[in-house]
């Protein structure tokens, strides 16, 4: 919930009317989330998005990068190199995520690294998994430490996979490979 003030009175604003203001849903539809919310115990957010009223995209969208991970804006003139050929193009796509590049952080006389990883739903355990197991078959063991997450948005995804690598909507759309369920709708 979000404070405001009102005649010096501190008001509390339910996310629900967050949401109808924004536009995300209706109020015939927030009535039907909150229904859904009591019956199973959900929160709101999480309520919307089962329902399917929601995806994490106009989340990230209306809210950035507070909703649960940070949303990374992506340019594909700005691509890093370095991690370009990091993954294999297969596991890409069928699981929406790309390298991002590393991160070195420094802590008294001892840096780690980690890797950056941009999802199409950074709540893909597996995927974040099996990019990880690729990253170190590429780099072994001492290549990073640990990973971080970032939301990325289908259409970034679809020009950096453009520009990047070379593999248009279209192609992409008619190639034989299993793809990402987020990045075969948005396509």
């Amino acid at each position: 919930m979000r404070a405001f003030s009102v005649d010096n009175r501190m008001v509390r604003k339910r996310i629900g009317d967050i949401f109808v203001e924004k536009g995300l849903v209706t109020e015939a539809q927030l009535q039907e989330i909150i229904a859904y919310g009591r019956k199973t115990g959900m929160r709101f957010g999480d309520a919307a998005l089962a329902m399917g009223f929601i995806d994490t995209q106009k989340l990230a969208k209306v809210f950035g990068p507070n909703n649960r991970v940070d949303f990374f804006y992506m340019d594909p003139m700005y691509f890093p190199k370095i991690t370009q050929d990091l993954l294999p193009r297969e596991l890409m796509l069928q699981y929406g995520v790309l390298p991002l590049g590393f991160k070195t952080h420094y802590r008294f006389f001892r840096s780690s690294k980690s890797l950056n990883l941009g999802l199409l739903n950074p709540d893909n355990e597996e995927a974040i998994h099996e990019a990880r197991q690729a990253a170190h078959a590429r780099l072994g063991a001492d290549g990073f430490q640990k990973v971080h997450v970032f939301l990325i948005l289908s259409d970034q995804f679809i020009d950096v996979f453009g520009e990047v690598y070379k593999m248009d909507a279209i192609s992409i759309k008619t190639s034989q490979l299993q793809l990402d369920p987020l990045l075969e709708v948005a396509l």
